[in-house]
């Protein structure tokens, strides 16, 4: 019985401090096989999508440039990176959630979020 109950213990202890540590292992991984020169075309990229769609006024091009962008909020969210001054890193509680909308958002044809200029829904 006790052998039973530290395996449990060292197996739940596994599980917690992984739960904690790989969402960092991933941003530092994913950080790690970025280029600056990456990261600069992508912020580039934000900001002209964010600056055009005050002049779209089709409702279709608004969402696919929407949808780009968030795409690109999330790149940069799973590297554990701001967007901008007014964005912040994702904190521990986020990490997880960002990161699986990442990889959802990389499949094709997902189904947008909401998306404003400030960042998708919900976490702001």
């Amino acid at each position: 019985m006790k052998k039973k109950l530290r395996t449990i213990f060292w197996l739940l202890s596994v599980l917690i401090i992984g739960f904690f540590l790989v969402p960092m292992l991933l941003h530092l991984g994913y950080r790690a096989i970025t280029t600056a020169d990456e990261k600069e075309q992508k912020k580039k990229a934000y900001f002209g999508l964010a600056q055009s769609e005050i002049y779209i006024t089709e409702k279709e091009e608004l969402k696919k440039s929407q949808n780009e962008r968030e795409e690109i909020y999330y790149w940069f969210h799973s590297r554990g990176w701001a967007i901008d001054e007014g964005d912040r890193e994702p904190r521990f509680a986020e990490s997880w959630r960002e990161l699986f909308r990442y990889w959802m958002k990389t499949e094709p044809n997902q189904a947008p979020h909401e998306f404003d200029a400030t960042g998708p829904a919900g976490l702001n």
